[in-house]
């Protein structure tokens, strides 16, 4: 029988349990992101964007909900976060091309996140993929892509959006 110590270093490695991959994450993750998270705030600027919307599905909707918070209180902005599928089926009428929709999903597959970044993209609203695989349908389909490859699972999706 294992010891205690031994399970507890195996489940370290596991992506559901990453304090303490967490610090070394962010760290990484904000080094590498920070000028194209800066660069997305001035083009966002540019464009004139005058809604964001922030959505996703379980974890990864709860991460972007924080980020309606970082943008209601550092921001001028409107702000929404919704579910994947609440979107489409609310179809917001400020949804459009001068909105900016930031679609989190773990695995860049998950169905109504997917469907919901293309809907806003029908819309003609400017997207924003963040995923843990760059080759996934979330990033490759996003008019621009944020790839955070991390075991910390939620956090790096709020970070990237706290970075905005």
């Amino acid at each position: 029988m294992p010891d205690l110590d031994t399970l507890v270093e195996e489940a370290k490695k596991s992506e559901l349990f990453t304090t303490p991959q967490l610090a070394d994450d962010m760290r990484r993750f904000l080094d590498q992101h920070r000028p194209a998270a800066l660069a997305l705030a001035a083009e966002a600027r540019e464009r004139g964007i005058k809604t964001v919307f922030f959505t996703g599905s379980g974890g990864s909707w709860s991460a972007m909900y924080s980020g309606k918070y970082f943008a209601d209180r550092f921001t001028t902005l409107t702000t929404d976060a919704q579910l994947s599928y609440e979107l489409i089926w609310r179809n917001p009428q400020r949804l459009g091309p001068d909105s900016l929709v930031f679609a989190a999903s773990y695995s860049g597959e998950t169905e109504d996140t997917v469907a919901a970044l293309r809907f806003a993209k029908e819309a003609g609203a400017w997207t924003v993929g963040l995923a843990n695989k760059p080759d996934s349908t979330i990033a490759t389909e996003a008019d621009t892509a944020i790839a955070y490859e991390s075991s910390a699972l939620y956090a790096m999706s709020m970070a990237a959006v706290s970075l905005f």
